[in-house]
Protein backbone atom coordinates (compact mmCIF):
# COMPACT_ATOMS: atom_id res chain seq x y z
CA UNK A 1 0.00 0.00 0.00
CA UNK A 2 1.24 3.45 -0.99
CA UNK A 3 1.04 6.30 1.47
CA UNK A 4 0.36 9.71 0.01
CA UNK A 5 0.89 12.99 1.84
CA UNK A 6 -2.05 15.40 1.94
CA UNK A 7 -1.02 18.60 0.25
CA UNK A 8 -3.23 20.69 2.56
CA UNK A 9 -2.45 19.43 6.04
CA UNK A 10 0.44 17.00 5.53
CA UNK A 11 -1.31 13.93 6.96
CA UNK A 12 -0.48 10.49 5.56
CA UNK A 13 -3.31 9.05 3.49
CA UNK A 14 -3.35 5.36 2.59
CA UNK A 15 -6.03 5.61 -0.10
CA UNK A 16 -4.98 8.09 -2.82
CA UNK A 17 -8.43 7.95 -4.44
CA UNK A 18 -10.21 9.01 -1.24
CA UNK A 19 -10.18 12.05 1.02
CA UNK A 20 -7.79 13.08 3.78
CA UNK A 21 -9.05 11.67 7.12
CA UNK A 22 -7.78 14.76 8.98
CA UNK A 23 -8.95 17.72 6.84
CA UNK A 24 -11.35 16.04 4.41
CA UNK A 25 -9.65 17.34 1.23
CA UNK A 26 -10.16 14.97 -1.71
CA UNK A 27 -6.63 13.66 -2.43
CA UNK A 28 -7.17 12.79 -6.11
CA UNK A 29 -8.22 16.39 -6.87
CA UNK A 30 -5.65 18.12 -4.70
CA UNK A 31 -2.71 19.72 -6.45
CA UNK A 32 0.69 18.40 -5.44
CA UNK A 33 2.71 20.75 -3.29
CA UNK A 34 5.53 22.44 -5.12
CA UNK A 35 8.67 20.34 -5.26
CA UNK A 36 6.92 16.94 -5.13
CA UNK A 37 7.16 14.67 -8.12
CA UNK A 38 4.64 12.07 -9.26
CA UNK A 39 6.10 9.44 -6.93
CA UNK A 40 5.71 11.63 -3.88
CA UNK A 41 9.43 12.39 -3.59
CA UNK A 42 11.10 15.77 -3.67
CA UNK A 43 13.54 16.23 -6.56
CA UNK A 44 17.25 16.56 -5.80
CA UNK A 45 18.61 20.02 -5.05
CA UNK A 46 21.01 19.51 -7.98
CA UNK A 47 18.29 18.87 -10.58
CA UNK A 48 18.12 22.52 -11.78
CA UNK A 49 21.90 22.50 -12.29
CA UNK A 50 21.85 19.45 -14.57
CA UNK A 51 21.04 21.32 -17.84
CA UNK A 52 23.66 23.96 -17.05
CA UNK A 53 26.25 21.26 -16.32
CA UNK A 54 25.50 19.42 -19.58
CA UNK A 55 25.65 22.73 -21.49
CA UNK A 56 29.01 23.62 -19.89
CA UNK A 57 30.44 20.23 -20.86
CA UNK A 58 29.26 20.66 -24.47
CA UNK A 59 30.73 24.18 -24.69
CA UNK A 60 34.06 22.99 -23.22
CA UNK A 61 34.16 20.15 -25.74
CA UNK A 62 33.46 22.53 -28.64
CA UNK A 63 36.20 24.91 -27.47
CA UNK A 64 38.67 22.04 -27.14
CA UNK A 65 37.83 20.83 -30.66
CA UNK A 66 38.25 24.29 -32.19
CA UNK A 67 41.54 24.82 -30.33
CA UNK A 68 42.83 21.45 -31.48
CA UNK A 69 41.97 22.17 -35.13
CA UNK A 70 43.54 25.64 -34.91
CA UNK A 71 46.70 24.23 -33.30
CA UNK A 72 46.99 21.56 -36.00
CA UNK A 73 46.48 24.07 -38.83
CA UNK A 74 49.03 26.48 -37.31
CA UNK A 75 51.66 23.75 -37.04
CA UNK A 76 50.92 22.54 -40.58
CA UNK A 77 51.03 26.08 -42.00
CA UNK A 78 54.33 26.73 -40.21
CA UNK A 79 55.89 23.70 -41.90
CA UNK A 80 54.67 24.88 -45.30
CA UNK A 81 55.28 28.62 -44.87
CA UNK A 82 58.89 28.51 -43.67
CA UNK A 83 60.31 26.67 -46.72
CA UNK A 84 58.14 28.74 -49.05
CA UNK A 85 59.38 31.96 -47.44
CA UNK A 86 62.96 30.70 -47.63
CA UNK A 87 62.52 29.88 -51.35
CA UNK A 88 60.92 33.29 -52.02
CA UNK A 89 63.80 35.04 -50.23
CA UNK A 90 66.36 33.03 -52.24
CA UNK A 91 64.57 33.96 -55.49
CA UNK A 92 64.51 37.62 -54.44
CA UNK A 93 68.26 37.57 -53.71
CA UNK A 94 68.99 35.79 -57.02
CA UNK A 95 66.94 38.34 -59.00
CA UNK A 96 68.51 41.26 -57.14
CA UNK A 97 72.00 39.94 -57.88
CA UNK A 98 71.10 39.40 -61.55
CA UNK A 99 69.77 42.96 -61.82
CA UNK A 100 72.98 44.29 -60.24
CA UNK A 101 75.06 42.31 -62.77
CA UNK A 102 72.83 43.54 -65.65
CA UNK A 103 73.25 47.17 -64.57
CA UNK A 104 77.02 46.83 -64.20
CA UNK A 105 77.23 45.16 -67.63
CA UNK A 106 75.35 48.10 -69.16
CA UNK A 107 77.74 50.56 -67.51
CA UNK A 108 80.77 48.62 -68.77
CA UNK A 109 79.36 48.55 -72.30
CA UNK A 110 78.76 52.32 -72.24
CA UNK A 111 82.27 53.05 -70.95
CA UNK A 112 83.88 50.73 -73.51
CA UNK A 113 82.59 52.84 -76.42
CA UNK A 114 84.71 55.32 -78.32
CA UNK A 115 81.93 57.90 -77.99
CA UNK A 116 80.18 57.15 -74.68
CA UNK A 117 77.41 59.66 -75.42
CA UNK A 118 76.43 57.81 -78.59
CA UNK A 119 75.69 54.48 -76.90
CA UNK A 120 72.05 53.33 -76.95
CA UNK A 121 70.86 50.15 -75.23
CA UNK A 122 68.18 48.46 -77.32
CA UNK A 123 67.50 45.49 -75.04
CA UNK A 124 68.86 43.57 -72.08
CA UNK A 125 67.55 40.06 -71.47
CA UNK A 126 68.11 38.00 -68.35
CA UNK A 127 68.33 34.36 -69.39
CA UNK A 128 67.25 31.42 -67.21
CA UNK A 129 70.85 30.25 -66.68
CA UNK A 130 71.87 33.72 -65.40
CA UNK A 131 73.44 35.04 -68.61
CA UNK A 132 72.56 38.61 -69.59
CA UNK A 133 72.25 39.34 -73.31
CA UNK A 134 72.52 42.90 -74.63
CA UNK A 135 71.61 44.40 -78.00
CA UNK A 136 72.76 47.98 -78.47
CA UNK A 137 73.79 50.62 -80.99
CA UNK A 138 77.06 52.51 -80.75
CA UNK A 139 78.99 54.91 -82.93
CA UNK A 140 82.20 53.43 -84.31
CA UNK A 141 85.50 55.26 -85.07
CA UNK A 142 84.22 56.40 -88.44
CA UNK A 143 81.15 57.95 -86.81
CA UNK A 144 78.45 55.60 -88.04
CA UNK A 145 75.92 53.90 -85.67
CA UNK A 146 76.19 50.13 -85.78
CA UNK A 147 74.21 47.36 -84.08
CA UNK A 148 76.19 45.28 -81.60
CA UNK A 149 75.62 42.44 -79.14
CA UNK A 150 77.26 41.50 -75.87
CA UNK A 151 76.86 38.82 -73.21
CA UNK A 152 77.61 38.69 -69.51
CA UNK A 153 77.97 34.97 -68.85
CA UNK A 154 76.64 33.32 -65.68
CA UNK A 155 80.17 33.44 -64.24
CA UNK A 156 80.18 37.25 -64.87
CA UNK A 157 82.56 37.33 -67.86
CA UNK A 158 81.80 39.85 -70.60
CA UNK A 159 81.85 38.74 -74.24
CA UNK A 160 81.53 41.64 -76.68
CA UNK A 161 82.80 42.55 -80.10
CA UNK A 162 82.41 41.11 -83.56
CA UNK A 163 84.62 38.03 -83.56
CA UNK A 164 83.62 34.45 -84.32
CA UNK A 165 84.29 33.38 -80.71
CA UNK A 166 82.10 36.21 -79.33
CA UNK A 167 79.29 35.40 -81.80
CA UNK A 168 79.47 31.76 -80.68
CA UNK A 169 79.14 32.79 -77.03
CA UNK A 170 76.15 34.96 -78.00
CA UNK A 171 74.44 32.12 -79.89
CA UNK A 172 75.05 29.66 -77.06
CA UNK A 173 73.95 31.98 -74.26
CA UNK A 174 71.16 33.98 -75.86
CA UNK A 175 69.28 31.55 -78.09
CA UNK A 176 66.67 30.60 -75.45
CA UNK A 177 63.92 32.62 -73.85
CA UNK A 178 64.58 35.10 -71.11
CA UNK A 179 63.12 38.06 -69.26
CA UNK A 180 63.47 41.56 -70.71
CA UNK A 181 65.07 43.80 -68.05
CA UNK A 182 65.85 46.78 -70.29
CA UNK A 183 63.63 49.24 -68.46
CA UNK A 184 64.91 48.15 -65.05
CA UNK A 185 68.56 48.87 -65.81
CA UNK A 186 68.13 52.00 -67.93
CA UNK A 187 68.72 52.79 -71.57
Amino acid sequence: MVLVTCPHCGAKVDDPSGACPKCGLPISQAPSPPGDDARGKKPSAYAPLLPALVGAILVAGAIAAVWSIHDHMTKTAAHVTVPAARDAKADEVRISESMRRATLGNIILRQAQVHEDNYKLDSATLMEDGAICYRYHARNESGEMIAETAVVTPDSKMAMGDTAAKREVWEESCSGRGTDVTLRIGR
